[in-house]
């Protein structure tokens, strides 16, 4: 941040330290590293954002939307861009190991809980002008 930086994005499948490992086996960092790296950027008044890639039925799991919900209070994320995850949905559970999602509440209603929940998250698809970054409140109205 001090050399220049004002943003950051990144990708993630899940807010949940076990799922984002099985899936992308980090090398030389850690899911932790993300979480610190979001919240530096933060706390030099950085854009922070990440590509949430969604999966029906794992993603607006009750597991994940509580995951989710301190992920966003934790790192003080300003949006989610959600992406949809086209992958092979017999791979993906067989490579995370996953039997049974559990109980799951619909992608549109987990949307409207976390926006309710954080009204100050924006969502989108792309990465905002550092313009509108600076003043995104003025644009997202």
């Amino acid at each position: 941040m001090k050399a220049g930086l004002n943003s950051i994005r990144v990708s993630l499948n899940s807010t949940r330290p076990e799922i984002y490992t099985s899936y992308y086996r980090p090398n030389n960092y850690t899911f932790d590293d993300i979480v610190e790296s979001l919240k530096v950027v933060r706390q030099y008044g950085g854009w922070a954002s990440i590509n949430y890639f969604v999966f029906p039925g794992l993603t607006d799991c009750v597991e994940e939307f509580e995951s989710l919900c301190d992920f966003i209070q934790t790192t003080n994320l300003n949006m989610i861009q959600w992406r949809s995850f086209n992958i092979d949905p017999d791979w993906y559970l067989g490579r995370m190991g996953i039997q049974d999602t559990g109980e799951y509440l619909g992608i549109k209603q987990m949307l409207s809980l976390v926006q309710e929940e954080f009204p100050g998250v924006r969502f989108g698809y792309f990465n905002p002008p550092r313009e509108r970054m600076l003043h995104f409140e003025d644009f997202a109205k």
